[in-house]
């Protein structure tokens, strides 16, 4: 194994799962792990900063100077739960190589997407002396949780940067009525603001080569299912989404217990797109259910505290045409151009705060398993990322930002 290979899985092995408070001084470790790197990379000034709940660590290097861009390199240190467990392969956080590939909890998302420029940049300081531009590293410890607390650091920052009824039976009915058998939301108002797909924008997913059986068959899914009159490359790229990720309740051990349960929970997120808000979302969210509350059933909707505004990269953005040079270059191929946009917290918060568009820079691929059992990540990708990384430094020294 190469030592960066050997780095990989060190950072993989500290268990920083920002979603357990058991792990919470894991994702400071894992935060220290980076800021460590950093400064062995020559990216001295490098530190771990406190939020409301877990930290981020700041880094930059502006010696190309002033009439150099300075681009902004983000990522996250923290990663999924495990569970369940019993469906890994090998210990999620006691990392192994395999058929030239590193497996582990955030091998993919995002500890070998987020360490690879950190190579690069480290190998471009070792060969040249300097960098063809300014650098600022923005490494965050809770984006698995939606970055609840990131978006008051970055704007204190910018300028660096009981019931009767039984409840599940009740629950049940609430969840079934906010989607039809189609896949549509059927929430009032919920697909109001969504800005739709064009026809130049399906005809740009259309050429990207997506075969439904395979996806299917990665999935473990005996059919896709996606909302009626999209296609489910156009569901998952361009289409908001509700989505039932956890439910709970009543009596859960061995055998029968003939019981009513006092209570029943449940845990939904919604990936959004442009133009939708979060707030008003909620709202028509707690709307739908108050209004389909059986009799007897007293409900409680609570909003977990991340939430972001979806974005929507503009067609031609700069930094964009930079990458698409790049990976020109790197694949001796012209890029799929598709429309992207959807809810990461950051990129939000970055484009409110700072007017900064982001554009999206990694080299996971769709099998890796983020977010499941045997999450993987390939060296080759490894290693073609932090050579990519070279190249949009030189890239975007050549072109006018």
């Amino acid at each position: 194994k190469s030592k960066f290979t050997e780095e990989l899985m060190d950072f993989i092995s500290i268990p920083s799962v920002s979603a357990l408070e058991e792990h919470f001084d894991d994702v400071s470790k894992a935060g220290n792990w980076v800021v460590d790197r950093l400064i062995s990379a020559g990216i001295s000034n490098a530190q771990l900063l406190p939020t409301e709940t877990h930290p981020v660590v700041f880094a930059d290097w502006l010696h190309a100077g002033e009439d150099k861009p300075t681009i902004l390199i983000y990522g996250h240190f923290d990663v999924q739960p495990v569970d369940p467990l019993e469906l890994w392969d090998s210990p999620p956080f006691e990392p192994m190589v395999r058929d030239n590939c590193v497996y582990g909890r955030g091998a993919s998302d995002d500890k070998g997407n987020m360490l690879a420029p950190i190579i690069a940049i480290e190998a471009y300081l070792k060969a040249n002396g300097t960098l063809p531009v300014n650098v600022k590293f923005f490494y965050e410890g809770q984006e698995e949780i939606g970055s609840p607390t990131l978006p008051n650091f970055i704007k204190k920052n910018g300028a660096m940067l009981s019931a009767i009824a039984n409840p599940i039976h009740a629950l049940s009915h609430i969840i079934s009525s906010m989607k039809d058998q189609k896949g549509k939301i059927t929430v009032d108002g919920f697909y109001d603001d969504v800005v739709d797909l064009t026809v130049e924008d399906r005809a740009q997913i259309e050429k990207v080569p997506f075969d439904e059986d395979e996806y299917c068959k990665s999935v473990g899914a005996s059919e896709a299912f996606g909302e009626f009159g999209y296609t489910i490359a156009e569901s998952r790229w361009a289409r908001p989404t509700l989505e039932l990720n956890g439910i709970w309740g009543g009596y859960q051990g061995k055998g029968t217990k003939t019981v009513l349960p006092s209570q029943a929970s449940a845990k939904i997120t919604c990936r959004l797109v442009a133009d939708q808000k979060p707030k008003q979302i909620f709202a028509l969210l707690k709307s739908h259910i108050e209004n389909n509350i059986p009799p007897g059933v007293i409900v409680s909707v609570n909003k977990l505290p991340g939430d972001a505004n979806p974005f929507l990269v503009p067609t031609g953005h700069n930094s964009s045409d930079v990458v698409r040079s790049v990976l020109r270059k790197l694949y001796n191929e012209e890029p799929y151009q598709i429309r992207v946009g959807g809810s990461i917290p950051v990129m939000s918060t970055l484009l409110e705060e700072l007017g900064v568009h982001a554009t999206m820079f990694a080299f996971g691929l769709d099998d890796e398993q983020i977010h499941a059992p045997n999450e993987f990540f390939r060296l080759e990708s490894f290693e073609k990322a932090q050579n990519a990384y070279c190249m949009l430094l030189e890239e975007f020294e050549m072109s006018p930002i």
